[in-house]
């Protein structure tokens, strides 16, 4: 890789582009579809499914947030926090917790999983559309770095 394909910042910091409330993460603004769901005859180019729609992934400029100025260390094996830093509440692993402290401020309040619980309904309406779509309307946030391999002690 040689970031040809990525904006850098002052030649060294890549710009990325969040999407708007999803967890996408993107090299240009604008819009990204990311799936197609249902399907589509392919000769009269028409839907012959329930719904067919391209889910997409929104991305502006936005606020800039420059991560190279807030950089924490952290000892991952013995789960601490480097030079009087606290070891984070969404670096655990259990996603059930509902942490301690102002929810607001990093590294306190709930855990769960980074992002929606998951919701199959339509409307508020207790109809699960998963068969007739595919995909629920919102599905559960990943789980945090902890509990992806990457994260290890031994890097993959």
């Amino acid at each position: 890789w040689n970031g040809g394909e990525v904006e850098l910042f002052e030649g060294t910091h890549p710009v990325v582009y969040s999407a708007w409330g999803s967890h996408g993460i993107w090299a240009q603004p604008g819009d990204h579809v990311y799936m197609e769901i249902g399907e589509t005859d392919p000769f009269f180019d028409v839907c012959i499914t329930l719904i067919c729609a391209e889910l997409t992934d929104e991305t502006s400029a936005g606020v800039a947030w420059d991560t190279w100025e807030n950089v924490y260390g952290m000892d991952f094996v013995a789960q601490e926090g480097l030079m009087g830093v606290a070891w984070p509440a969404w670096m655990s692993d259990q996603f059930t917790d509902p942490g301690a402290g102002d929810p607001t401020v990093p590294g306190m309040g709930p855990i769960y999983r980074w992002g929606n619980h998951e919701d199959c309904s339509v409307l508020n309406i207790p109809i699960d559309i998963t068969d007739l779509v595919g995909v629920c309307r919102l599905e559960d946030g990943p789980t945090g770095p902890v509990s992806k391999n990457t994260w290890g002690p031994n890097l993959e």
